[in-house]
């Protein structure tokens, strides 16, 4: 016999939510944090929620993923990397903390000698990583709950998942097992209130359609685009080199539209924000990186 729905009364949902506004600054996720300029646009994450970001292979999604989870520090994330080994995220994160690029990490690794030059990066402790490929949204609703108890001691506050095409879900189509990894992720992010950010990679109808990323652009199933709250479209671009552009695709909020010029280094995986005191054409990425370094951000 299964339990019967909850039914409340208004007053009952108003002390609800008088106890959600009162904690809100410590469960919320601030989008300024991850990119400035979205913090005026955008009000905060709040556990429930699901976002995704949608990108073309190879755009920089899974660093995104990577940037939002040290940006959401000291809340607890659990981040669950579907793609990517756990060596190879390791160091992404190196790289992003150190300037270094990754191919150098890994020389100087191997040659010893350097290694106590990117040791200065000290593993973020309210971080969390799940290597585990194809986990079904069963699965992830436990490593919840196991985060809880063999990691942090408590429950983790967001939940990162690199990439809903990867998760192990049911269905004799795939269209069907994206549909239904839409709608379980949902459904996680209200059981165990907790905020949900996943990926998605676009689909290629065309050259032309492969080069704009729209609310319509997730692959194999239009269920991702109804479930989410949040939807971040990210292109790169190919003038000027290093630019990508992050777009609010949906906010059930606010903020829908809100586009956002990013510098990508791809040799660290670094994002920072296109600094709007500079122009195209005489935008010194060294500079705007020495400022993200001097930011609250950037201290992870």
């Amino acid at each position: 016999m299964t339990n019967s729905p909850k039914i409340k009364s208004m007053s009952e949902l108003e002390a609800e939510y008088i106890e959600h506004t009162a904690q809100l600054e410590e469960v919320c996720f601030d989008w300024g944090k991850w990119l400035p300029a979205l913090g005026d646009k955008l009000r905060p994450m709040v556990p429930g929620e699901l976002a995704f970001v949608f990108g073309d292979t190879g755009s920089g999604k899974s660093a995104c993923l990577q940037s939002i989870s040290l940006a959401c520090a000291p809340l607890r994330c659990l981040f669950c990397e579907l793609e990517l080994p756990g060596t190879l995220m390791y160091e992404r994160y190196v790289a992003m903390h150190t300037g270094i690029s990754c191919k150098e990490i890994e020389q100087k690794y191997r040659e010893a000698y350097g290694v106590a030059e990117v040791r200065s990066f000290l593993p973020p402790a309210h971080l969390a990583v799940c290597e585990d490929s194809r986990i079904d949204e069963y699965q992830l609703e436990e490593m919840i709950n196991k985060t809880h108890v063999e990691k942090f001691g408590c429950k983790p506050v967001m939940v990162i998942v690199d990439y809903i095409g990867l998760m192990n879900t049911k269905g004799a189509k795939r269209y069907e097992r994206v549909s239904r990894a839409a709608e379980e992720l949902k459904r996680t992010a209200k059981n165990t209130n907790t905020m949900i950010v996943c990926a998605s990679q676009i689909h290629r109808a065309g050259d032309e359609e492969a080069q704009t990323v729209g609310i319509h652009s997730a692959k194999d199933s239009s269920s991702i685009e109804h479930s989410a709250g949040i939807i971040f479209g990210i292109t790169r671009c190919a003038e000027p080199e290093g630019m990508m552009k992050v777009k609010v695709l949906k906010s059930t909020k606010d903020g829908g539209g809100t586009s956002v010029d990013v510098y990508f280094d791809g040799d660290c995986m670094r994002m920072t924000q296109w600094s709007s005191k500079y122009g195209t054409s005489d935008f010194d990425p060294e500079d705007s990186l020495n400022d993200f370094l001097d930011s609250d951000v950037a201290q992870f």
